[in-house]
């Protein structure tokens, strides 16, 4: 990497991978030069030995430069089928005995707060009053806190969500939306960083906590921090929603996937396994169950592995259905336990992880691991493949030939996540993408297996016209 000094140096890169976690490859080496050029620039230090020991001594300079390393692509609704369920844990709670205690939900990065405005968006078009809960949304960049803390978006924030654009707690400013004082309160913004020893949100322990698309950038080491973090701040038989493409990336951390949560990317804590002797959110008896609100989940739907193509998606209005609304069976559904003590995780150091392999060593690899699958020793190649890309998380190639092996033993739900995270990392992947619509159309979702092709048709246009 280069930056106004010359090539970045190895200490300066070890500086911040240590302290974020984060494998900056992931990030894009362009975003990362830009960043460190812009604030060399601004600072009028040319030489990267001194910026590195600014950034050691100088916790204002540390921090404007994360707030430009931070990727905060987000939007109201993402992975809508996440909220669906949401609201029917709302709804079970609604139904229990009062007192009741305040449902507490974590957001964690929240960045620019669209996610935490959803949840308590959500919440509201469930039933709960505001004071029957309270989001607290973290995140490591106060630039994006401070957005977030406005509570003040383009219309076009709504768009899956139209009839909301009515909703009491949601004010037309002009071309902005702005949301109510009243919802606003419910959000606790705060500046942390998950991956320090420090980090105590105050609402912990969580039933519900949404920690998506963070986990893809971070060292294994920082990966395996921050899931043993979340681990703890969630309830023992809470809910946590997750990227598309991390589930796998939380195992280590004593979590697996909630498969009844179909569609959700939602994970469980590993022993959650007796749901039926326990409720889920208080331990006092279940009453008679309050009236519902006027509104209704339907039955998830597929998953949606591309959030980029709103016609991959359902709207909130079409999950949410304005009619009758059915509460779960009582016997059914979890109740929080005390939080699990861990033992301090112990120190990491990404940079000695990341050393592991070089470039040409992870090259050498991938040539092994095609061989092995191409000789039918999956098994061989799968484990290869799995070591390469916890220390090269961003090779979408490699995550596209998991893939591939996964599907030739007719595992289609790991197939689509590793298509999927292939697509993530590389957007124009058009085997990926191939791949995606296949499996769409194989289990009968014509509409995303269309809106896959268009895509996929889409770039080949482009790319025509850009040769």
């Amino acid at each position: 990497m280069k930056a106004r000094g010359g090539e970045i140096s190895a200490p300066l890169v070890e500086l911040l991978e240590s302290r974020l976690g984060i494998n900056l490859a992931t990030l894009g080496q362009g975003g990362v030069e830009r960043a460190l050029q812009s604030r060399m620039t601004a600072l009028n230090i040319a030489s990267m030995t001194e910026y590195a020991a600014r950034l050691q001594n100088d916790g204002r300079e540390w921090q404007a430069l994360v707030d430009l390393l931070m990727v905060t692509e987000t939007c109201f609704f993402r992975y809508p089928d996440a909220f669906v369920h949401l609201g029917r844990l709302a709804v079970r709670y609604r139904n229990q005995a009062p007192p009741r205690p305040v449902f507490r939900v974590l957001s964690a990065p929240c960045a620019t707060g669209e996610e935490a405005c959803s949840i308590a968006l959500c919440l509201i078009a469930a039933g709960m009053a505001p004071e029957e809960f309270i989001v607290d949304a973290v995140d490591i960049s106060c630039g994006a806190l401070d957005r977030a803390r406005q509570g003040v978006y383009d219309l076009s924030a709504l768009n899956r969500a139209p009839s909301l654009a009515g909703s009491p707690y949601l004010h037309r400013r002009g071309n902005r939306l702005e949301m109510d004082a009243a919802l606003m309160e419910r959000i606790r913004y705060r500046h942390a960083d998950l991956l320090s020893d420090t980090f105590a949100p105050e609402g912990a322990p969580y039933p519900v906590i949404f920690c998506r698309n963070m986990m893809i950038y971070l060292y294994p080491e920082a990966r395996l921090r921050a899931g043993r973090a979340l681990a703890r701040f969630l309830t023992a038989a809470g809910r946590m929603f997750v990227g598309h493409a991390e589930p796998d990336l939380f195992r280590e951390a004593g979590f697996a996937a909630d498969h009844a949560m179909n569609g959700a990317f939602a994970l469980k804590k590993s022993g959650d396994t007796d749901r039926r002797q326990r409720g889920f959110l208080i331990r006092s008896p279940l009453s008679a169950p309050v009236e519902p609100p006027a509104l209704s989940f339907r039955p998830a739907a597929p998953g949606y592995g591309l959030e980029d193509d709103a016609a991959m998606e359902p709207t909130f209005d079409q999950i949410f259905d304005p009619s009758s609304i059915h509460a779960p069976d009582p016997a059914s559904e979890p109740i929080p336990d005390q939080v699990p003590s861990y033992a301090p995780s112990d120190s990491f150091s990404p940079a000695a992880s990341a050393g592991r392999l070089t470039n040409g060593d992870a090259a050498g690899e991938m040539a092994i691991a095609r061989r092995l699958a191409d000789e039918g020793k999956l098994d061989q190649a799968l484990s290869r493949l799995k070591d390469l890309v916890e220390v090269r998380p961003a090779w979408a190639d490699a995550w596209f030939l998991k893939g591939l092996i996964y599907e030739s033993r007719k595992d289609a739900r790991r197939a689509e996540s590793c298509f999927s995270r292939a697509v993530y990392l590389n957007p124009e992947h058009l085997e990926g993408l191939r791949h995606l619509a296949a499996l769409a159309e194989t289990r009968g979702d014509c509409v995303r297996a269309d809106a896959l092709r268009r895509r996929i048709q889409r770039i080949r246009e482009r790319n025509k016209n850009e040769s």
